[in-house]
């Protein structure tokens, strides 16, 4: 076990989480995929190819698992300050990545996809504001994350749902740069 605070104490946090050398390389590991599927996120914003090709499903399911190992590392090295309402909007927010890999598709009437999404929207809001709290991480990574439903109900409610899914999905990609950064150089 090692204590390291360094980069924590540097983004803010009093105290960092003693984790074994095997787990330490998982998180920074874990940071770095959640950068690239945070990046990957903000870049699909502005693609146009049809969503439904395949290179386009395959492009969204890399950066799925991208992101769930992400937010595996985040709750290895964040678990014990981000208390109830952290830690159970981070399992909410796999669940809802979980839920959306593999192709769309539509059970019982439901679109599992918007499904999906709106329940990762809203739990990484409420991951974000737990983390505020922490100091873990860049205040505007999480608050990145903590403005995704409200992007993503503007734009439906101004008619352009095109538009706040859009720009949900950037503030979604920013905040997983933010968090991805400081777990690769956790340690």
């Amino acid at each position: 076990m090692r204590d390291d605070v360094s980069i924590f104490a540097q983004a803010g946090a009093s105290a960092a989480v003693d984790l074994p050398d095997d787990l330490i390389m998982f998180v920074k590991i874990g940071g770095l995929t959640a950068m690239i599927g945070g990046g990957l996120r903000i870049i699909t914003a502005f693609m146009t190819s049809p969503p439904e090709s395949l290179p386009h499903e395959l492009l969204w399911l890399l950066i799925d698992i991208e992101l769930m190992a992400g937010l595996l590392a985040l709750f290895f090295v964040a678990r014990r300050r981000l208390g109830w309402l952290g830690n159970t909007s981070l399992a909410v927010a796999f669940l809802g990545l979980a839920s959306i890999l593999g192709p769309d598709t539509v059970a019982f009437g439901v679109d599992t996809y918007y499904l999906g999404a709106a329940i990762m929207g809203v739990s990484v809001a409420l991951l974000g504001i737990a983390g505020l709290r922490t100091g873990l991480a860049p205040r505007w990574a999480y608050a990145a994350w903590v403005a995704v439903p409200v992007l993503s109900l503007a734009g439906d409610l101004a008619g352009r749902g095109d538009l706040g899914f859009q720009a949900a999905g950037i503030a979604f990609g920013v905040g997983f740069l933010g968090v991805g950064k400081v777990l690769v150089n956790y340690g």
